[in-house]
């Protein structure tokens, strides 16, 4: 059976639920890179990073010789940390360094790097 506009637009609208590494559980709105790419949210410094994770998606390389100096790393990882802020539907994360975040929010600082690369990956 076909799936409904309108039961896809209130799974998109709510989110889905995953449970992530850590064991902590999330709503997630989906979006992929191309999301990111289509409506401008990358940052010109991370836009080389993207082009090259996109080049290894449609090679289905597994992206590992994308991470060749500490700058790729950091870029890297400031790129999953946007990406996850930006899918999360709940809790809310921000970007606001630990500390600095309003009494709703947690900085993205504070997950795990495997609940980070989790979310990367089913999204990603």
């Amino acid at each position: 059976m076909v799936t409904k506009a309108s039961e896809w637009k209130q799974e998109y609208a709510a989110g889905i639920e995953v449970e992530l590494p850590s064991g902590k559980v999330v709503k997630l709105k989906p979006a992929g890179i191309g999301t990111f790419l289509k409506y401008g949210g990358i940052p010109d410094h991370l836009t080389s990073q993207v082009e090259a994770l996109l080049k290894a998606q449609m090679s289905q390389d597994s992206g590992a010789e994308l991470i060749q100096s500490l700058d790729d790393f950091t870029n890297q990882s400031e790129l999953i940390d946007l990406f996850c802020v930006t899918c999360i539907v709940e809790p809310k994360f921000t970007l606001t360094p630990h500390g600095q975040e309003g009494p709703d929010e947690i900085s993205i600082q504070l997950m795990d790097d495997d609940d980070k690369v989790q979310i990367f990956n089913i999204l990603g």
